[in-house]
């Protein structure tokens, strides 16, 4: 907007087993005698039996007292924080000091279209409360502000109402610029700013009308 105000694992082992072999299977023929014991027979039963309640018994416990595993990104502390994050009003993320490129279109009378462009060109971002955003352009040599425009919030985009001003002081009165349509997109820090102005000049005791459309990219800092 300079020039606009300058002029306006290996494999494992087998499991499987062996075998006995014929050495081993006839000692299967002669079993060695029982020898007598004070124990009844059914004690060793009972005993395994009971042995095998309790180991099922432990490892009924072990699972209960570990419990469930906790499902990944639900619950705990992150996943509150990123909650509250994404439930934060939207226009709190737009508000900052931008830098990039604009291009300004002038169409005025019979002239041919005059577009300037300025590589570093300057706009501020204020959040104004009740989902109102200021937006105010800068002249990129001076960083003076040279026009200021309200516009409200919807989702990233932001709508500037028509009828504002722009410019009014800059121009001296030679020049009155009055909104007609204006809107600023928001894309994490990039911002696309777009107006389009109706001009009435007043030049050489005549006065001219036309229009001016402004675009703006920029990159917060």
């Amino acid at each position: 907007m300079a020039v606009l105000a300058a002029s306006c694992a290996p494999a494992l082992p087998s499991t499987v087993p062996l075998g006995r072999g014929p050495l081993a299977a006839s000692t299967v023929d002669a079993p060695a005698p029982r020898r007598a014991s004070s124990v009844p027979d059914a004690a060793p039963e009972t005993t395994a039996a009971d042995a095998g309640k309790a180991d099922s018994g432990e490892a009924s416990a072990t699972a209960s007292d570990t419990g469930p595993a906790e499902p990944s990104g639900t619950g705990g502390e992150g996943g509150g924080d990123a909650g509250q994050e994404a439930a934060a009003p939207a226009k709190q993320m737009f508000a900052g000091n931008y830098t990039g490129e604009d291009v300004t279109t002038f169409h005025v009378g019979n002239m041919p279209a005059r577009p300037q462009k300025d590589p570093k060109a300057k706009l501020d971002v204020a959040d104004q409360g009740g989902g109102m955003l200021e937006f105010s352009l800068r002249d990129s040599r001076s960083g003076k502000v040279i026009c200021k425009l309200e516009g409200s919030v919807s989702g990233n985009t932001a709508t500037l109402r028509s009828g504002q001003h722009c410019f009014d002081q800059q121009s001296q009165g030679a020049m009155t610029a009055t909104l007609d349509t204006g809107t600023a997109t928001f894309t994490g820090k990039q911002l696309v700013f777009d107006m389009h102005l109706d001009l009435e000049v007043n030049a050489a005791g005549q006065t001219l009308t036309g229009d001016l459309d402004y675009h703006f990219e920029g990159t917060r800092k």
